[in-house]
């Protein structure tokens, strides 16, 4: 800035008092989505418990345990970018560094966790696994590619006044907004595909299988809220004065996290209330209500995806893959449990 210039004076006052105030902003939205993931932990800690603990590990598992925890580190890191002031221009640049490789490993974790269910759904099609995994490495090259780019042009000047927390004094937001119509895009694709298979694959079932309900529910709650923030953010980095470009990047990563994480939980709770349990003493019994019955057949064909050997024991359907994947309990019991019917090893 050229002392004697009074313009460039005028500019720089105003992006001291934009960045200052989106600061403030950023700090209030970075508090309520701190909160926000601590209350969902909360409040679904009980269904993790129960639903999650019990199974043996997978894919699946392991997506939902470290995207469940990592956001907790996520916020740490946010925290200390957003919330120190009177730090120098190298802490604020080693911050953001820090956010800024943080934050995508939640995106990817939560679009692995949709991109394994919609195969799963597909029928565990080799076809679709294939583009699926295209679609995932090219979508988060890109991305990586980008960001790193965006990254290295954010700039943070040393200020003159002190008190003040850190905010970029530049930085090419057109490359962090190709990022999130990249992420917009891949959420569209996503559900495209969501509702190509619920045409083609299973408009044979009745609606109201509860899986059916809860995957394709779930997937458009999941693409109507990503979508608009991802909209959002592309509409603020495109138009928003330099200070708020970064205003709702933090927010938008938290509900990346939980939405996948509740998905998880959401359908492993509907196999659940489908009677997910068989249990035998020494034998196979059949399933006392033949409503039950029929509604278990149901979900397991539907939910086991691609498992179509299935052998009769007592009028009741119980795919191969399910008998012979159990391992008997100390008390002779035999559990069909979730895992049976979401994950996919």
């Amino acid at each position: 800035m050229d002392p004697s210039d009074p313009a460039a004076i005028a500019a720089f006052v105003k992006l001291l008092v934009d960045g200052y105030e989106a600061a403030r902003i950023a700090n209030y939205l970075a508090v309520s989505g701190m909160a926000l993931v601590a209350a969902d932990y909360i409040h679904t800690f009980p269904d993790e418990v129960r639903l999650m603990w019990p199974t043996p590990w997978s894919l699946p598992k392991v997506l939902f345990f470290a995207l469940r925890y990592y956001v907790f580190i996520n916020n740490i890191f946010a925290a200390i970018y957003n919330f120190p002031i009177n730090s120098s221009t190298s802490q604020c640049k080693a911050a953001f560094v820090r956010l800024a490789i943080s934050a995508p490993l939640l995106f990817i974790m939560a679009e692995a966790i949709l991109l394994v269910r919609v195969y799963a759904f597909s029928g565990r099609n080799k076809w679709m696994l294939a583009y699926l995994v295209f679609h995932f490495l090219a979508v988060h090259a890109a991305v990586i590619g980008l960001l790193a780019k965006f990254v290295m042009s954010v700039r943070f000047d040393p200020l003159p006044f002190t008190d003040l927390p850190c905010f970029p004094t530049a930085a090419n937001g057109s490359l962090l907004g190709t990022v999130y119509t990249i992420v917009l895009g891949s959420v569209v694709v996503v559900m495209f595909i969501m509702m190509w298979i619920a045409v083609r694959k299973h408009r044979a079932f009745n609606n109201r299988n509860p899986l059916l309900t809860v995957f394709y529910h779930d997937g458009v709650f999941y693409f109507i809220t990503l979508s608009a923030l991802a909209s959002a953010n592309i509409f603020m980095n495109y138009t928003a004065p330099e200070a708020y470009k970064l205003l709702l990047s933090q927010i938008e990563s938290d509900l990346h996290a939980i939405l996948a994480t509740r998905m998880i939980l959401h359908l492993r709770g509907s196999v659940e209330t489908t009677d997910d349990a068989i249990s035998t003493e020494g034998s196979w019994r059949p399933i006392q209500q033949k409503k039950q019955r029929d509604r278990t057949a149901d979900a397991m064909n539907f939910s086991t995806a691609a498992v179509y050997k299935r052998r009769q024991h007592h009028g009741v359907n119980v795919p191969m893959e399910v008998m012979t994947g159990q391992q008997a309990r100390g008390d002779g019991v035999m559990v069909v449990t979730t895992k049976d019917v979401y994950d996919y090893e």
